[in-house]
């Protein structure tokens, strides 16, 4: 598959999930699917690119914890994500 110059891609599990702008490829729905994560996504005032603000991990019952930089499992995602939207 040709993609653009330009176009930013998510993928979960070897597949291709969204490919876009940084504005249509960061959404919610994206965030609880490939992340894991309850998120509020912002505009950057400064670059115009989403900023994603985690609320919590995505578990089950007693799995649902809230983020903190130093036990996130997610970690590399959140930076990979950002890496992204950049």
């Amino acid at each position: 598959m040709a993609i653009t110059h330009g176009a930013h891609v998510a993928m979960k599990a070897g597949e291709i999930v969204a490919i876009g702008t940084p504005a249509e490829v960061i959404t919610v729905a994206l965030l609880r699917e490939v992340f894991s994560i309850e998120a509020t996504i912002l505009t950057d005032p400064q670059t115009g690119l989403p900023l994603v603000l985690p609320i919590r991990a995505i578990g089950t019952g007693e799995e649902t914890v809230a983020l903190s930089p130093e036990d996130s499992p997610h970690e590399r995602q959140f930076v990979a994500a950002a890496r992204l939207a950049s």
